[in-house]
């Protein structure tokens, strides 16, 4: 079983929240302003990320980490303080950090679709498909990994890579050429594409 492909789903920014603004006295949208705020109670530290009103300015803070010591931190304390962006754009796309926080956010993602010019040494990609004894060995996989657990139409994913309409995807689903397995651990889907159809899709865009 060869994967002769490779693509990740990469989000454009963070997800934004939805809140009651009480600079604006209405619900506005919240976007990162991947800056942390830290404070110490005590031998306690609580650490939030902040997020800003798009309208006003006006802020909140949610919560990373409450009452805790600095040793459990860890490195990433150093990070927190330096207001490190790649730390925040991380919990900015963390679902789970939102719904921790009760955070209502935006269900709609924009995203790019990034081909991995060299296969990626991620341990749940080779399991995953190794564990699968269900996979057509006749077929080639194209492999799509999605960290941050957008909620993406596949039809339309693939219609976008293959510049092809949703209907188009959609019949050769229907036809045995194309076939989805989603849901392996949440991050990664695989399609499995037969030769002759891959072939054709790939020399169409060439």
């Amino acid at each position: 079983m060869d994967c002769i492909k490779w693509y990740e789903i990469v989000p454009k920014g963070s997800y934004r929240v939805r809140r009651n603004c009480a600079g604006c006295g209405k619900k506005t949208w919240y976007q990162n302003t991947h800056c942390f705020r830290i404070n110490a109670n005590g031998t306690k530290l609580d650490v939030w990320l902040i997020y800003q009103c798009e309208v006003c300015g006006h802020t909140y803070n949610l919560t990373v980490w409450e009452r805790v010591r600095a040793s459990a931190i860890g490195s990433d304390y150093e990070r927190y303080q330096s207001n490190d962006p790649i730390l925040a754009e991380q919990y900015g796309n963390d679902r789970a950090f939102f719904e921790r926080n009760r955070a209502e956010i935006e269900s709609r993602r924009e995203y790019d679709i990034k081909e991995v010019k060299e296969e990626q040494k991620i341990e749940l990609f080779q399991e995953i498909i190794q564990k699968r004894n269900d996979l057509d060995n006749q077929k080639k996989l194209l492999c799509y990994y999605n960290p941050a657990l957008l909620p993406v139409r596949v039809d339309k994913l693939l219609a976008e890579l293959f510049g092809k309409s949703r209907a188009w995807i959609q019949k050769a689903g229907k036809s045995g050429d194309m076939v989805i397995s989603e849901g392996f651990a949440g991050k990664l889907m695989v399609v499995l594409v037969s030769e002759h159809l891959l072939e054709y899709l790939f020399a169409d865009k060439e």
